[in-house]
């Protein structure tokens, strides 16, 4: 996780902690040991923002199919920042749940 990405997909300002006003998110990824032409879906949730969504909202999702390369990101711009709480990012492979990536995001200062 970070707040950028750069061309080799390495996360820029690597953390697992935002505020409000981070413009973008990235969830960085390398897949090792699977056949290329698989998809790869990242899929960003809400575990916990108060009365502001309800837990297990799904708030974006993309997918790739890994040609190649087996490394890269998925990013989340939200158009009016997220609230304050607790997130993740599911990573599947195929259909497989192959991680979940939690992240908080918090008030700035």
């Amino acid at each position: 996780m970070g707040a950028g990405a750069d061309e080799n997909d390495a996360a820029a300002h690597p953390t697992n902690q935002f505020t409000t006003t981070t413009a973008k998110l990235y969830c960085v990824w390398k897949a090792e040991g699977i056949q290329s032409a698989t998809p790869v879906r990242g899929v960003w949730m809400v575990d916990d923002v108060g009365d502001a969504a309800p837990p297990n909202s799904k708030i974006d999702e993309a997918s790739v199919t890994i040609p190649s390369s087996f490394t890269g990101n998925f990013s989340l711009k939200p158009t009016t920042g997220l609230p304050p709480g607790k997130y993740h990012i599911d990573i599947y492979l195929g259909g497989t749940l192959a991680k979940t990536v939690p992240f908080t995001v918090k008030a700035a200062n």
